[in-house]
């Protein structure tokens, strides 16, 4: 998160610009809870400054307050409502206090045809974990049109949520476009589920199941880190509420 940190925007005043200068050389010295009460401060007098209550959402976190960060995250929220380099972080609090479904709904309120591919794979994969199947087909969908780079990944996710769903001729067809890419290991293990599914009794599904969705959340993972610098490409600007 701190990446995001850097992208803030809007102006400031003198006082809100002092407190976020304080605040940087305490937190590079490592007195991270001295960083976030100089800048809850500030924010207690600049009420309507989002970029410092962003700040202050991260410095709290720093300190290893993640409820406190939490409160300043969702004051930045109701001012700039429509700002992924919020959003984000706030998903990602909510998940770290367990609460999964809050986390989806604060990414699902991204538009997602300007969401960037880590929200959505972050969406794929929180869906995935609240069992809701169709949502987590959207996001792959909306994945796969962001750019062709996507394709084999989202056509990965959308196979396994159609298997979840027990849709297994859908599965094995997305499978088999799938293979238009890449014939080789996730791929064609995803094929060959399907195909058996289809055609035959499956005896050991529920371990074939577990072992897929473990390796395509592994892809998941993979696919974040290397689309972080990609994250900056989605500003507040671009991002509306569906």
């Amino acid at each position: 998160m701190s990446g995001d940190r850097k992208k803030r925007s809007g102006r400031t005043d003198p006082d809100v610009a002092a407190a976020r200068r304080m605040g940087d050389a305490l937190e590079a010295r490592g007195e991270t809870e001295k960083a976030a009460a100089v800048l809850a401060k500030a924010a207690g007098r600049a009420t309507r400054d989002a970029g410092l209550l962003m700040d202050l959402g991260y410095a709290r976190l720093a300190a290893g307050d993640g409820a406190g960060a939490r409160q300043a995250l969702e004051r930045a929220m109701v001012l700039r409502p429509a700002d992924a380099l919020i959003r984000r972080p706030l998903a990602q609090i909510y998940e770290s206090l367990g609460k999964p479904a809050e986390a989806a709904a604060a990414l699902a309120a991204i538009s997602p045809e300007h969401a960037s591919p880590r929200v959505l794979g972050d969406l794929v994969r929180l869906y995935l974990g609240l069992k809701r199947y169709k949502a987590a087909e959207q996001a792959c969908v909306a994945l796969q049109k962001i750019d062709p780079e996507h394709t084999l990944l989202a056509q990965h996710g959308m196979t396994l949520c159609r298997i979840k769903q027990g849709d297994w001729r859908g599965a094995l067809d997305v499978a088999l476009s799938a293979t238009r890419l890449d014939r080789y290991d996730l791929t064609t293990a995803f094929l060959a589920y399907a195909k058996d599914r289809l055609f035959r009794s499956v005896p050991d599904a529920a371990p074939r199941e577990a072992e897929l969705l473990a390796r395509f959340l592994a892809e998941l993972r993979e696919h974040d880190v290397i689309h972080a610098e990609d994250e900056g490409t989605f500003g507040a600007d671009e991002v509306i509420i569906g």
